[in-house]
């Protein structure tokens, strides 16, 4: 990926962050619930003829695929110089000046096929910290007010993760007092950690040995069960939140080309997903199996696209299309 892409990503995001971020914080993926839904209200149904006011550009903040997680005033975000290098950032929102950047490591499996190699994940805010996952399975926990390094892991090196060929896309979730992500492989596939510590609280290893796909883990209560959901690289699975036991595992969500990337969406105690060029489902979140399916629509799937809600209908994704509430 060249700079020239992420310069753009800067410049168009600093019009829309500037206009909400005091009034309605974006700590993490897709939102404060993760669903891609904003509270900020009184935005204009129409842009000037003219375009938005340009109120600020960066051209310094490296490469990568992160989106912005933004609190306070400031923007956070990962990137890389070469391979060599990725980091966690913090820019102030009202002029792009850079006032800290934080080490990860190096960025992942720079050999993929076809070659994207880059910073991917998008950093989690929790109070006075950050946790942010490096596409070589770096995870760190970072101060915001300097960008000091509270602890470290690697997915890879201590719990013997495995991501797809696109190295860890994953943006952490935090839920009460653990950190849940996805190392992937067989010896813990899925684990909670310790916010403070970064000392494992439970792992989930499953005997397929999924790969980490390049998904977010979401939280789902349902059936009188608390429960995180993650696709993986073999499909859709839940994990109970208090020990991380393996609850279910829905197989028909996997991508014909290799990439699971699309985060689930909850809503009405079901489950959407889908993935590039197999389709979207609908499942029961209490009982989420094969056999569960509200509908299967066989043929939609966006490749990067998460799903989305509005009132009466839920987006399939990049295909544009939209889906009724299943029954």
């Amino acid at each position: 990926m060249n700079l020239s892409f992420r310069n753009r990503i800067i410049t168009v995001c600093a019009f829309a962050i500037l206009l909400s971020a005091a009034a309605n914080e974006w700590p993490q993926w897709r939102g404060p619930h993760r669903d891609g839904i904003s509270q900020e209200t009184g935005l204009l149904k129409e842009w000037p003829k003219e375009g938005p006011k340009l109120i600020w550009k960066v051209t310094d903040v490296g490469s990568g695929y992160s989106t912005p997680a933004v609190m306070s005033e400031r923007l956070y975000l990962l990137g890389n110089q070469g391979l060599e290098s990725e980091f966690v950032e913090a820019l102030d929102s009202k002029d792009g000046k850079r006032l800290w950047s934080a080490s990860l490591g190096k960025v992942g499996n720079p050999k993929q096929n076809p070659n994207f190699p880059a910073a991917r994940s998008t950093p989690t805010l929790d109070g006075d910290v950050l946790y942010a996952l490096g596409s070589d399975g770096d995870l760190a926990c970072v101060e915001l007010a300097q960008g000091k390094v509270g602890w470290r892991k690697n997915l890879r090196t201590d719990f013997g993760g495995k991501p797809g060929e696109w190295a860890y896309s994953e943006s952490p979730l935090v839920d009460g007092e653990n950190l849940v992500c996805t190392p992937g492989g067989s010896e813990a596939t899925i684990v909670a950690l310790n916010l403070k510590t970064g000392e494992r609280v439970w792992k989930c290893s499953l005997p397929e040995g999924d790969e980490a796909a390049y998904s977010s883990a979401i939280i789902v209560r349902a059936g009188g069960v608390k429960q995180y959901v993650q696709l993986l690289q073999k499909g859709l699975v839940g994990v109970d939140a208090k020990t991380g036991k393996f609850l279910w595992r829905y197989g028909k969500p996997v991508s014909k080309y290799g990439a699971n990337i699309p985060t689930p969406l909850a809503s009405d105690g079901s489950i959407y997903v889908g993935s590039a060029g197999t389709g979207e489902s609908a499942v029961s979140g209490a009982a989420a199996t094969s056999k569960s399916c509200g509908w299967d629509s066989g043929v939609l799937g966006g490749c990067v696209s998460s799903p989305s809600e509005s009132s009466k209908t839920r987006s399939a994704g990049a295909s544009g299309a939209n889906v009724p509430p299943a029954e």
